[in-house]
């Protein structure tokens, strides 16, 4: 039992170690700080591009009662007419950006795991299966976190380059950063979940695709049913996207929808992954 904890030790620390040293690694959190920093100023650009739009035209962007522009999700796409800056800072979680990063990252991450011989290895040396799924969903979850906290530091590195650093509620804000933090490291267990049955690049597409595709049903839902059937607040990613409109009434169903999706896509993993065969 003991060689076998510290069996489990030894491939976790070398799993840590290929996650946050490689060249991959550091590649996401350079591209995340850079689009941080420069997230106001393409706020700005897409709303200058967008003048000419019809109101009609702009809801195509809107997903429930935010912008999903990608950088960022705002309910105003006009920074002159937003008072206060509060949900620039909690946009840049809540973007298709940011999620599509993690997305990225962890099906690639996994990916190379697989690839390079180090799942079947870990199999051949006596590690159970249950294990090392638990290892690979926390290095996901330990492995995400630098970057949603670059990514913090990023946008309120913009403000404060755009002398915008005017935060009307602190506790709003706090609060909300904490929820998206949670609700996108949830997320990251998901994606190294589908990353772990299906292996290879065909996971990357399927996680990227989920994130682009998957937020836009409930809208689609919403106008097929005529709003009688609404989805929105039982889908993860769609809840990430309006994470800064929850409510604190709201925030307890919220948690809990979104660990109850996350045990279902672990659930569902193992019991595919226990009578799977690898070479």
């Amino acid at each position: 039992m003991e060689n076998e904890l510290h069996a489990n030790i030894r491939f976790f620390i070398a799993g840590l170690k290929r996650s946050l040293f490689s060249k991959r690694y550091l590649y996401f959190i350079i591209i995340t700080f850079l689009i941080s920093v420069f997230s106001i100023n393409l706020l700005n650009a897409i709303n200058q591009a967008t003048i000419s739009l019809s109101p009609e035209m702009l809801e195509v962007f809107k997903i429930g009662k935010a912008y999903n522009i990608g950088i960022l999700s705002v309910s105003n796409l006009n920074l002159s007419e937003t008072k206060n800056y509060d949900e620039i800072i909690v946009g840049i979680l809540s973007g298709s950006f940011l999620i599509s990063i993690v997305a990225s990252f962890v099906s690639l991450y996994i990916c190379s795991e697989f690839k390079n011989g180090y799942f079947v290895i870990a199999l051949t040396h006596g590690q159970s299966r249950i294990s090392l799924i638990n290892q690979y969903m926390c290095l996901s979850v330990i492995s995400c976190l630098p970057i949603l906290l670059i990514s913090i530091i990023g946008v309120i590195t913009s403000m404060m380059i755009n002398h915008l650093f005017a935060i009307k509620n602190p506790g709003y804000v706090i609060r909300t950063l904490i929820l998206q933090i949670f609700l996108i490291l949830i997320c990251s267990v998901c994606f190294s979940c589908v990353s772990l049955l299906f292996e290879k690049y065909k996971a990357v597409i399927i996680c990227i695709s989920s994130v682009l595709i998957l937020p836009l049903i409930p809208g689609y839902m919403s106008i097929f049913f005529r709003g009688k059937v609404n989805i929105e607040k039982y889908m993860l990613l769609s809840m990430i996207i309006n994470s800064q409109s929850i409510t604190n009434s709201e925030i307890l169903n919220c948690i809990i929808t979104a660990i109850f999706t996350g045990l279902l896509f672990y659930l569902t993993t193992f019991a595919i992954l226990r009578k799977k065969r690898y070479e």
